[in-house]
């Protein structure tokens, strides 16, 4: 999922994993930069890159690049950006 802020200046990248497999998500994040790089930064100059984690499932998680998680209660978390 990819968001832009344009108040801000700011394009969201969003990895979505389960709980269980948020290791495999940070892993995958990372592998952004040529996205952001080659395509995203030519359409969007001057914008900054955020890369996130939404997350099902498990215990409230409060890692800062976690942005969404619905979990194992079906209690949503969210981080500015989706408010």
């Amino acid at each position: 999922l990819i968001m832009c802020d344009d108040m801000n200046k700011i394009i969201y990248l969003y990895e979505g994993k389960k709980a269980s497999t948020k290791a495999q998500g940070l892993a995958e994040i990372k592998k952004y930069e040529d996205l952001e790089k080659d395509i995203l930064s030519k359409h969007y100059p001057n914008f900054s890159f955020e890369r996130r984690l939404t997350i099902e499932g498990g215990k409230k998680d409060n890692d800062p690049v976690v942005s969404f998680q619905l979990d194992e209660n079906s209690v949503v978390y969210r981080k500015s950006e989706f408010i």
